[in-house]
Order: structure tokens, then sequence, then C-alpha cells
């Protein structure tokens, strides 16, 4: 037939044409609808040192399967309100799908290596996790349970693996002082002050270039409780001592004296030792000493030639270390032996003295509890600013609408529709005329077998 575009716009091909990307454009709304939109996925990734070993930041093994553990999904139901979304975890996890991202490089690399009979192993840092929602036509929940999951995994992960900064925290009603007596309170005191400049010191030394939110960095943080140890701690102290202030001065004085005599017949134990060992090193044969060397091993599992095992080495180090911790204890003896000697002048504090001394104590303790709200916070930021590359969450945009399946499927019927005229216009006499023959063929071949088999 010759060609003719007049015939092309037959009232059926006009309809073909408008209906078939109509149908299948509310295909692909349908299976956006009730197939894609509750399919959703997310991409978790980790980035700190030894992830890609498959450890995780405190040195254990790492294992994405605890993003499917009962601890987080509990956690992920809870977010979502459990009673509105009642699946059980052994139901939720047969919904999550999790797969390793490999990159084109690493799985050639993979391949070479199993091409060449060589070991090889991949540990990947960038999962995606996957879930969906098993009924389709009830209330589209896939969305809320992913983020819920997210945060879930996301809380999960941080209380288990990021620092513990409660060293740091300080609550004055958590301190009953009642009991305790001045230079103890002040000795309790300091020693939680100097853990705390310790801990925000190795931060400082991490980054001294951070600032909180309320512009505040560590290094201001430090000076804060040096300043309220060197100072506040100290004037306290030197008012407990100048004044011999003491809750019981018979019983501190007791305690005193017991600290003297046991802390003198230590430091006598390891001054002796020390001597001991600086005679045994003078006495030993130093003709043996100067050849007799032996291999062994560094800390760092580097050989070296010692004379470790003529005993030298152990007799030299020994006598230092029994020196030191000696001239620590004589320290210790000499201020235990200044506050007897104070104390002892006095029989009982006065009550003015000693409410002056409680004052101090609940104004101390006050003040140690608002730079330690302080400092935490600061602190907190700092440790959400070290560990937020550690791992993130990227959850993709909720596409409601889908237009491009929509579009996709709607051109998928307007080429078919294309396809149906064009076979119908041009195409179509032609194969009738060929079945015909197939079928007179295939006809005659019937009738010729009938024959022969009579």
């Amino acid at each position: 037939m010759p060609f003719s575009i007049q015939r092309l716009l037959k009232k059926k091909y006009f309809a073909l044409v408008m209906i078939m990307p109509l149908i299948f454009g509310m295909v692909g709304e349908a299976y956006n609808f009730l197939i894609k939109n509750r399919q959703k996925s997310m991409i978790v990734e980790f980035n700190y040192p030894g992830s890609e070993k498959g450890l995780n930041p405190d040195g254990s093994v790492f294992e994405i399967s605890n993003l499917k553990s009962d601890e987080v999904l509990d956690r992920a139901r809870e977010y979502m309100g459990s009673d509105k979304y009642g699946y059980d975890n052994e139901f939720l996890r047969s919904r999550i799908f999790i797969t390793p991202k490999i990159t084109s490089q690493s799985l050639d690399r993979i391949i070479s290596n199993i091409q060449n009979d060589k070991t090889t192993a991949y540990l990947s840092t960038t999962f995606y996790v996957y879930y969906s929602q098993k009924n389709k036509l009830s209330k589209n929940e896939s969305t809320r349970f992913m983020e819920s999951l997210a945060k879930a995994y996301t809380d999960y992960w941080s209380e288990k693996y990021s620092e513990n900064n409660d060293i740091l925290s300080y609550n004055a009603d958590s301190y009953n002082f009642d009991d305790t007596d001045y230079t103890e309170i002040y000795l309790i005191l300091n020693n939680k002050v100097n853990s705390m400049i310790d801990y925000i010191r190795a931060h400082q030394k991490e980054n001294r270039a951070f600032y909180s939110e309320e512009e505040m960095n560590l290094g201001m943080a430090l000076k804060k409780l040096e300043s309220f140890r060197d100072i506040n701690l100290e004037k306290f102290y030197a008012m407990i001592v100048q004044n011999a202030i003491s809750k019981d001065n018979y019983e501190y004085i007791k305690r005193i004296r017991y600290l003297l005599e046991s802390n003198s017949l230590e430091y006598s134990k390891l001054k002796a030792a020390s001597e001991c060992s600086k005679k045994s090193i003078e006495e030993y044969d130093r003709k043996i000493s100067s050849v007799a060397f032996v291999p062994s091993i560094d800390s760092k599992n580097n050989y070296y030639m010692s004379r470790t095992k003529t005993g030298l080495d152990d007799l030299a180090k020994q006598s230092y270390q029994d020196g030191v911790s000696a001239y620590r204890i004589l320290q210790s003896m000499s201020e235990y032996s200044n506050l007897y000697n104070k104390f002892s002048k006095v029989t009982k504090s006065s009550e003015e003295n000693r409410n002056m001394a409680d004052k101090m104590v609940s104004d101390l303790s006050s003040e140690l509890a608002d730079i330690s709200k302080e400092i935490l916070k600061t602190d907190n930021e700092y440790l959400e600013h070290k560990t937020m590359d550690y791992m993130s969450i990227r959850l993709p945009g909720n596409n409601k609408r889908g237009l491009h399946l929509v579009v996709k499927f709607g051109l998928l019927g307007l080429m078919l529709a294309l396809a149906i005229i064009l076979i119908d216009e041009f195409f179509k006499n032609r194969v009738l005329e060929n079945l015909k023959v197939l079928k007179s063929a295939f006809s005659s071949m019937y009738v010729s077998g009938e024959k022969r088999g009579e």
C-alpha cells in the first residue's frame, strides 16, 4: 500500500496513541506507588583509622550485621512507636538486606589475585542497606522506618564506640562530705580536678584549633580547671592547715601519726633496697661485665646486644626505681610531719572555723560543678566534631510522585502504540499472506502423509 499520512490519522490510530501511553503511565505510577516507594535504601560509610582493616575504633572486630541486632531494631521500633509498628525483630531482619560496596579497582585487584593464585581479601568500608515493606497495600511506613533505623544505629554506634567523658562530670549532690575531714576533702577534689585536667589536656593535644559554639576552646577549659586547682583549692587547703581546722582533731591526729609511721617503715625498706642494689653493682666482677654480652629484644622487637643477663642492667634499674619511690615517700612524710605539728597544738577546732570551712567546701563544690557542666558541654561538642566523619549515613530523598517512572512507562506505551500502527498499516497483509502460505503447506504435508499411510 502506498504511504499516506491521512491513513495514519485514522481515529482508531489516534485513540491508540492517546490511550496506550496513558495506560502505561498509570502502570508506572502504580509500580512507583506500590513497589518503588515501599523499598528504601541508605548508604552507611565508615572512615576512621582501622576501618579498612575490619576493626572498630576500640580495636574489636567490626561486624556490619550489628545493624540488624536486637538492640538496634528495638530502638528503631521504639522511635517508630512500638504499638503502631508492631513487627517483631525477626520479621524486620528478613526485610533488611545489606551489601558491601566494591569499587571497580578493588574488584580488578581481587580477580587478578585469584587468577595468580594469590591470597586475597577485601574489607569494605561502605555498605548499602535496603528495606522493603512486605504489605504493599498497607500504609507506607518504609521511609519512616529507614529514618528510625538510621537514627537507632547512629545512637548505638556512638554510645558503644565513641569516647566516654564521664570523668569530666561532677555533681555536688553525689558527694557527701559530712563524715570526711577537710584535708581529705581537699585531696578528693584535687584528685578529681587532676583527672579532668589530664583528660582535657589529651584532647587539646589532638586539636588546638577547635572552638565550641560558645567560642570556648579546650585550652580555655584547661586554664579554668588549673586556676580552680592552683588558686581556689590551694587557698582552702592553706586556710585549713594554717588554722588547724578539723571536724575531729583527736581522730585526725591519730590518722596522721599512723601515716607517718607506715610511710617511715616503707621509706626505710625502699632506701635499704636501693643501697643494696648499688653495693651489688660495685661488687660485681667488672671483667665479666665488660665481655658478657647476650642478644636481647627491645620493645620494638629489634635485636641488640645487652648485658641484661649479667644482672647489671636490672640492678641499676631497680636501684633507681627504689630511690625515686623512697624520695616521693620522704616528701609525703615531710607533709605529714608538718600537719602533725600544726594539728597537735589544737585540741578542738572552733565552731566559727568549722562553719567557715564548711562554707568554703560548699562554694568549691558548687563552683566545680559549674565548671564541669561548661567543660563537659565543650568536650561533648569536640567529641561530636572529632567523630562526625567516623560514620555517616546518607538517606536518599523521598520521590513520592516518581514522575520519571511515569514518563518512562508512558514513552514505552507510545513506542508500543506506534509499533502496532506500523505493523497494522505496512506489514499486516504481508504477514497474513505468509501465514496463509504456511497453512497451505502444512495442510498439503498432512494430506500427503495420510495417503502414504493408506
